[in-house]
């Protein structure tokens, strides 16, 4: 079942399609309608706008039809636009996102390092959607039920000192050419690249499950789950910053022992009194 955000989407694209048909239109000219949206969206280059539509316009008639329909086939027949991506992503390394938060400095510097070791999204961190709670953050994430998460606590986080106007203009002067979501999309890299298993993956970044195998293969996350992955990670992004092995563990960096600031790169390292 589609979600509250997912049916309003639907709601407000009906009557979006409905009002640009003519006057006293009915379900039998939403064919029509969307074919003319198609030229309009086209002529503006809104081809994810139009898609939308397109999908919005075709669910209702599955919905209040079948997609066996006369209607339905043909709103699905009508070819969709194409998508042009204005935004280029730019996800780091481990040894390029430090060194951007070297390069940007102070407050930002540190917000960008944090958000690149929690996969937590702008608005999150700025809106205070988070806490740590026994060792663990939890990011209480309101866009889908999945995005209210436990994730494993990799650095020490403070709220922000800046708006994230600020963090953002910070960025931006620097001229390193990445933006703030580039920090969510480099701990989402860092994942695959440590080997974190998928359906971790997908839990840790606030994803649903992408196939039916998926969602069988998901099962609760418990403690011992987040520590193993906490260490992996721990040493997969320790290892990138020092230069170590393609799995991103390096000899030079014993994480599990004292005294290694500022070298660790206030990475939230276990002590160990043995």
């Amino acid at each position: 079942m589609p979600g509250d955000r997912h049916r309003q989407d639907l709601g407000v694209a009906e009557q979006q399609i409905l009002a640009a048909a003519r006057t006293g239109a009915t379900v039998a000219d939403l064919p029509a309608a969307v074919s003319a949206l198609r030229t309009r969206y086209d002529a503006k280059g809104a081809g994810r706008q139009f898609n939308k539509l397109r999908d919005a316009a075709s669910a209702f008639l599955k919905q209040t039809l079948t997609r066996r329909h006369p209607l339905y086939q043909a709103v699905r027949a009508i070819e969709p636009l194409p998508v042009i991506r204005r935004y280029a992503k730019h996800p780091q390394a481990p040894a390029s996102a430090r060194t951007i938060a070297d390069v940007v400095g102070g407050e930002a510097g540190r917000i960008w390092w944090l958000l690149c070791c929690t996969g937590m999204g702008p608005d999150e961190y700025f809106s205070l959607k988070w806490a740590v709670e026994d060792d663990l953050l939890h990011v209480k994430g309101t866009k889908r039920r999945g995005r209210d998460r436990l994730v494993p606590l990799l650095v020490e986080i403070e709220p922000p000192l800046l708006t994230v106007w600020g963090f953002r203009s910070a960025l931006k002067r620097s001229g390193l050419g990445v933006k703030p979501y580039d920090a969510r999309r480099s701990f989402a890299n860092w994942l695959e690249q440590a080997g974190i298993w998928e359906t971790h993956q997908q839990a840790y970044m606030g994803h649903g499950p992408r196939t039916i195998t998926d969602l069988y293969r998901r099962h609760e996350l418990v403690f011992e789950h987040l520590e193993r992955d906490r260490a992996t990670l721990l040493a997969f992004i320790a290892g990138g910053i020092s230069g170590g092995t393609r799995e991103g563990v390096s000899r030079d960096v014993p994480v599990t022992r004292l005294g290694l600031e500022p070298r660790t790169y206030g990475l939230k390292v276990r002590c160990s009194t043995n």
